[in-house]
């Protein structure tokens, strides 16, 4: 199981740094996991067809359960403008051909603790499974969950 630090693994995802000992399958899915947070990207359905695996399902802070036709229809109709932004980022390699991305994010006043599987296949790194909780930032920050 390979992890980058969380400092390390925020600063290559936004190509702050290079990797001294280069592992393309983990900055290829940081990289998607990125893409996925980008208004236009999520708002293309081209694009998200790409990133998005036939058999992604998504449970949704809200809690409920999306299947990627689905989201792909309500993501067209995002509202411009919306924005995410994440931090903490950590890739963890669940296998040769899967890999478990973490991280907290925030959208609007919202924060939330994210995991992604993404599943490479015959079209490459594709995204399998997603979940936002939405937490109270006090509380975690309190109690340690978070690191410094």
């Amino acid at each position: 199981m390979h992890v980058l630090p969380a400092g390390e693994a925020d600063a290559l995802a936004w190509g702050i740094i290079a990797v001294v000992n280069p592992c393309a399958d983990l900055r290829h899915v940081l990289a998607n996991e990125l893409r996925l947070l980008d208004p236009a990207v999520r708002r293309s359905r081209g694009a998200m067809l790409r990133l998005l695996h036939e058999d992604f399902r998504e449970v949704g802070a809200s809690g409920r359960i999306w299947d990627r036709d689905t989201l792909i229809s309500a993501l067209a109709e995002e509202i411009e403008g919306t924005v995410v932004t994440a931090d903490r980022v950590q890739p963890i390699r669940l296998g040769p051909d899967a890999v478990l991305v973490t991280y907290r994010a925030w959208r609007g006043d919202r924060t939330m603790l994210c995991s992604s599987v993404w599943r490479r296949d015959q079209y490459g790194w594709r995204l399998l499974f997603h979940q936002g909780t939405v937490v109270n930032s006090d509380d975690l920050v309190s109690a340690g969950t978070l690191g410094s």
